[in-house]
């Protein structure tokens, strides 16, 4: 418990805190440029897909930054703990501030007497943003850059958002008001399956 303790504070003190930061700021400026109260269904369900689908990237993204310096990994590979684990350690902590930001941006919505499923829209809020996130893991791990890492599953963003449902399909990001649970849980299946496959990749990769 002690070495999950010390891994997750180093990554926290060392990579993390200025994408918390980042997201604090953001939720904190949101309700300033996107009204948060009374909102129907369509409204909310607006507010997961545009913004939260950046937060969650924003938070999801600094999954392997710590390994972008090729000296750095040696060191991290050299230790007793297995890189899987501490990828594992950091991957559980970004899922959990993920899920902790969206569940603040949901309680603001419902404390301004918004009207919204509360479970579904957890659902695919954090499947949008592990689907993202899943991309971003995906493309470092075949890349191992950091650019390329953010710019693509915010071009998959982009697109998708030009495009809607013509070419993307079941993996739609903005087609939450539909409430199509067999949806949500194919995006957060997937992108879950993307960052543990992106996990396992870099494992077995050599510095």
């Amino acid at each position: 418990m002690e070495k999950v303790y010390s891994i997750g504070k180093n990554f926290i003190r060392c990579h993390y805190l200025f994408y918390l930061f980042g997201g604090v700021l953001f939720l904190m400026i949101l309700p300033f440029f996107v009204g948060l109260e009374n909102l129907d269904v369509f409204q909310s369900a607006k507010v997961i897909e545009y913004w939260y689908s950046l937060i969650g990237l924003l938070l999801l993204f600094p999954l392997y930054l710590p390994d972008n310096d090729t000296a750095a990994l040696a060191i991290i590979r050299s230790k007793r703990t297995s890189y899987r684990w501490i990828v594992g350690i950091r991957l559980l902590l970004e899922v959990i501030c993920s899920l902790l930001f969206l569940s603040v941006l949901l309680f603001l919505m419902k404390r301004g007497s918004s009207s919204f499923p509360e479970s579904y829209f957890m659902l695919r809020g954090l499947g949008t943003a592990l689907f993202l996130g899943g991309i971003s893991a995906m493309t470092f791990a075949f890349i191992r850059h950091p650019v390329p890492s953010i710019m693509i599953p915010f071009l998959y963003y982009l697109l998708n958002m030009m495009s809607k449902k013509t070419y993307f399909g079941r993996f739609d990001l903005f087609s939450i008001a539909q409430e199509n649970w067999q949806d949500g849980w194919l995006l957060l299946v997937s992108g879950s399956l993307l960052l543990l496959i992106s996990v396992w990749i870099t494992g077995k990769a050599r510095v």
